[in-house]
């Protein structure tokens, strides 16, 4: 049925990449050719909101990033495959014939972009409802070229639609199993004001504290399921923040000041997980966010430590060059080398987003001492 794999090693390779997300390319990238594909995407569709939340691309020879940027922001909307998941249900398999109206302006639109962009005419998809909310699916993409999928393709989509669905639904119960531990040890019990983001920036888990923050609805508050600011000059900083944490194009913390209707000062940070830490997270997972009461007194530097995840020796060291010391100062002070206070500094650049001295202590300088 396939050349790369019988189906027994293909079912077996495909329960790996269930607890494993970096196996999925290597499984499915050989099976391109056996479709004449071009390339695949592994799909995760919210049905309560009628969106992708994940895409996992794989074979395409383009700016992979690029293209799920433009098709959050801006085309998405006209995604034609979606379409067939929301007004469906159960296990299904279609093709672009099946459902694409090519003088409806809106599919003509988006096929447009998607051959611009991805090289792809033509696709042949399975989708597989996992919950009563959430669809995942596969779709593999023809060039115009390549033409239609014939009933021969479609009898193999369906054997492999029976050969990977396990696995899916393994691994996204795996997926969600991991971001409620990852959750529920890691931060929820901490006292915390955080949240955890999901790829499109929208709320997936928040903290009691968080909750209410939110509910107060001065300085933050939730709209769509996004954090925003109150005030319009802070929101468009805290969407910018989310947009590049979010989307992997900066994998660096930011931080940003809020101020209450009061006066009363709270520090935003946000830390993006990178696509190893989202593993212990999982998938759905791309930012947490924490929220800092800059005017509360805390000792010892723990406010630098809450605020960017310092350890106390790092929070030391910060407060130290904050008040005017220079590191050979420090270094002699806290009995350590210079080497390693060197080497301190470059884990506190590292967790500040900052990578010079006086921006560091600008920063700083906005946190309430």
């Amino acid at each position: 049925m396939f050349e790369s794999l019988d189906s027994a090693a293909l079912r077996a390779a495909a329960l790996e990449a269930a607890v494993d997300d970096a196996r999925w390319a290597a499984l499915i990238e050989p099976l391109l050719g056996d479709f004449s594909a071009i390339g695949a995407v592994l799909g995760v569709v919210d049905r309560r909101s009628g969106e992708m939340i994940h895409a996992g691309m794989m074979g395409f020879d383009t700016d992979i990033d690029r293209v799920w940027r433009e098709y959050v922001e801006e085309t998405g909307t006209g995604d034609t495959q979606v379409r067939v998941v929301m007004t469906s249900a159960g296990s299904r398999s279609f093709a672009d014939g099946d459902h694409v109206d090519l003088d409806d302006p809106v599919d003509a639109g988006y096929l447009r972009w998607q051959e611009a962009r991805l090289g792809s005419r033509h696709h042949l998809s399975f989708a597989e409802d996992i919950s009563p909310d959430i669809t995942v699916g596969l779709s593999l993409h023809r060039t115009r070229s390549t033409g239609h999928a014939c009933a021969a393709d479609r009898a193999r989509m369906v054997s492999l639609q029976n050969i990977l669905t396990p696995a899916l639904r393994l691994g996204f119960t795996h997926a969600d199993a991991l971001t409620d531990s990852y959750w529920e040890g890691a931060l929820s019990h901490t006292g915390n004001i955080a949240a955890m983001l999901d790829e499109r920036g929208r709320v997936l888990r928040m903290t009691a504290p968080f909750e209410e923050v939110i509910h107060k609805g001065d300085p933050l508050l939730v709209s769509a399921g996004r954090i925003r600011a109150v005030a319009a000059d802070r929101d468009h900083m805290l969407c910018q923040f989310v947009a590049d944490a979010v989307s992997q194009r900066i994998l660096k913390p930011g931080a940003l000041a809020l101020t209450c209707a009061n006066g009363r000062r709270m520090m935003l940070n946000i830390y993006p997980l990178s696509f190893e830490q989202r593993f212990l997270a999982g998938y759905r997972a791309a930012a947490l966010v924490f929220v800092v009461d800059a005017d509360q007194k805390l000792a010892d530097g723990a406010l630098l430590q809450q605020a960017f995840g310092l350890t106390r020796r790092e929070a030391l060291i910060t407060a130290r060059l904050a008040s005017g010391h220079d590191l050979a100062e420090i270094a002699d002070e806290l009995a350590i080398s210079r080497e390693t206070a060197r080497v301190h500094l470059r884990n506190i650049f590292s967790k500040t987003g900052t990578n010079r001295q006086s921006a560091l202590v600008r920063l700083v300088s906005l946190v309430g001492r």
